[in-house]
């Protein structure tokens, strides 16, 4: 199965709470099982030999590389939770202590209309919207007679964000990423089947590369398949086209 399609959907207490979607690239998806085992060697020769084995435990473990950073996919490379992300559009102020350098405003999408300190106020050439869609302003030089630490209001308009437009997640607010999973085989000449997997504990296991040296970044998800009153999943063969 060298070349899959692996979709899936979210669970919550076993239940699942989307729909199947798919992951897009990926890379390599790996399943492996590996047992513990306990053994009885006889006592009653010269040599011990084995007597009785037991399988006492299965482990599975679950791997899967991902190139394709859908919203999901980057929420689940830092246990993310969704929260609610919107704006209305209109007037926002911001107030800060008086500073040469960069201000965070707080809100997105903006157009800065003024600065001033009580009745001082900020040239056009003292500060610049250097990042509207973060809200970002630099003051380059304060007026005169302003001293640092007075405090100033940024003043201007911020844009509608309509809620489920854009992702904001609060990184780690989730041990693992609970996931039903199917593996469906795509290649040419690969046999036509599907691993199917009920219940899937997922977390990252490589760094997320913010700023990396690769040109094409993945991310990599390793976990556990666990064990439903349905087993751990069925592999089934499909038509042969």
């Amino acid at each position: 199965m060298s070349r899959a399609e692996v979709i899936f959907r979210v669970l919550k207490n076993g239940v699942a709470i989307t729909p199947f979607r798919q992951f897009g690239d990926v890379d390599k998806f790996g399943f492996n099982l590996t047992s513990t085992k306990v053994a009885r060697y006889r006592k009653n020769a010269r040599v011990r030999t084995k007597a009785k084995e037991s399988v006492t435990q299965i482990d599975s473990a679950v791997s899967m590389t991902v190139y394709q950073f859908t919203q999901f996919v980057r929420m689940m490379s830092i246990l993310g939770v969704a929260v609610d992300y919107e704006q209305d559009a209109g007037d926002f102020e911001y107030q800060e202590t008086a500073a040469v350098g960069l201000f965070y405003v707080g809100v997105q999408d903006i157009e800065v209309t003024g600065i001033a300190s009580g009745s001082t106020t900020f040239t056009a050439g003292q500060f610049r919207t250097v990042d509207p869609e973060l809200g970002i302003v630099e003051v380059f030089e304060l007026p005169a007679g302003l001293a640092e630490g007075a405090v100033l209001t940024i003043s201007g308009t911020k844009g509608a964000i309509a809620k489920g437009t854009r992702m904001k997640a609060k990184v780690g607010a989730q041990s693992s990423n609970t996931l039903e999973i199917i593996v469906r085989d795509v290649g040419e000449d690969s046999i036509p089947q599907a691993l199917h997997l009920y219940q899937v504990e997922l977390s990252p296991a490589n760094e997320v590369a913010f700023i990396g040296e690769d040109d094409f970044d993945s991310v990599e998800f390793t976990g556990s398949a666990l064990d439903t009153s349905q087993g751990l999943g069925v592999l089934m063969d499909l038509r042969d086209e």
